[in-house]
């Protein structure tokens, strides 16, 4: 997540360092931003306590979280289409989300994480799921018998990130397509701006 948030603040002082400001902002339209929002709420709310440790949301989490996923990559793709100047980064954007949702959908509804990857960001244990079943996670440890392992959990954030965590493939993607938008965004400059409205 940290990556994430990173690569789109480097777009944005990217942007800056060009001549580019936050003149062009207040007029950003993203297309069905409701149901994204409530995709991320349904997900903060389902793998935090109390509800991570309710029995409804272990035996039913995997699916509800991959229906996140799925709204969250429509809402990338309705943008995708309705932004001609911005497509090629929401569907960049669209297409690691999907890369996760696929290599979820092969594992069960979980995200396979490599050992070597959660050690070397020096990640708890503790965020893969539990043996004895008692919370849910929506991490598994990578096997030989992995489907998909390469679409998987298996970049290691520098473990000086704060919070450092280990990412899929699909994590960059989504973070650069964002932070190519953003870019995009704020390239505008204070007299272009003016000059739209």
């Amino acid at each position: 997540m940290t990556a994430l948030v990173a690569l789109g603040l480097l777009g944005v002082a990217a942007a800056l360092l060009r001549g580019g400001s936050f003149a062009a902002w207040p007029r950003v339209q993203v297309y069905w931003s409701t149901f994204a929002l409530a995709s991320l709420g349904v997900q903060l709310l389902l793998f935090n306590p109390p509800t991570d440790h309710q029995g409804w949301a272990i035996a039913s989490g995997p699916t509800i979280w991959v229906a996140c996923m799925v709204v969250l990559a429509i809402v990338l793709l309705r943008n995708a289409f309705g932004s001609r100047a911005s497509r090629y980064a929401w569907l960049l954007a669209a297409l690691g989300v999907g890369l996760n949702v696929l290599v979820v959908v092969a594992n069960g509804g979980y995200m396979p994480q490599s050992a070597e990857a959660r050690s070397a960001a020096r990640v708890a244990s503790g965020t893969v799921v539990p043996p004895d079943g008692t919370e849910l996670r929506n991490v598994v440890v990578m096997t030989d018998q992995t489907p998909l392992p390469f679409l998987g959990d298996v970049i290691a954030e520098p473990s000086w990130f704060p919070n450092a965590n280990v990412i899929s493939v699909g994590d960059p993607l989504l973070g650069l397509g964002l932070a190519w938008w953003a870019f995009g965004i704020t390239s505008v400059s204070k007299e272009r701006a003016r000059l739209v409205d």
